[in-house]
């Protein structure tokens, strides 16, 4: 009878080949097993989930096969508002970086309401408020932010 391969016999950096397999002698490595390779191997050859990314502290871990994106990614970070500096606000919705989330990633620039003076208009009855020129203007708030009642004429 000749000897069937099992796991037993695949040393460290080596997995099972798998199936039904005999040997014409003592089993080895070579006979039963295929050597697994880091995750640095797989980096550009293959694809994580989605919204995942490859993870560079497991680079030297060994990828059974089937498992690169089990073993070698993580889930990509989520943005959100705490990532926005002064000056900025939150694009909103649900964004996903590549790396670490920033400004560019996950926020958008506010311009103070001088920027937005002669391209906005006021709601009715209101005005261009001049003395509100500094202040920044978060999407769909110019009125609020840079306008102000209109004075009304005395009879």
């Amino acid at each position: 009878d000749m000897p069937e391969c099992d796991a037993s016999v695949c040393s460290e950096g080596y997995e099972f080949k798998g199936g039904t397999i005999f040997c014409s002698g003592e089993c080895t490595n070579y006979d039963c097993c295929k050597q697994m390779y880091a995750c640095s191997a797989y980096q550009y050859g293959s694809d994580c989930g989605e919204n995942r990314m490859y993870d560079s502290s497991k680079s030297d871990e060994l990828v059974p096969e089937g498992t690169f994106d089990a073993t070698c990614c993580k889930d990509m970070p989520e943005c959100d508002a705490s990532v926005c500096s002064e000056g900025y606000e939150f694009k909103g919705g649900t964004i996903f970086c590549s790396g670490e989330c920033t400004n560019y990633d996950c926020c958008k620039q506010m311009y103070a309401c001088s920027a937005y003076q002669y391209g906005s208009d006021c709601g009715e009855n209101r005005m261009y408020d001049s003395s509100k020129s500094d202040e920044l203007v978060p999407e769909g708030t110019f009125d609020a932010t840079c306008c102000k009642d209109m004075p009304e004429c005395d009879a």
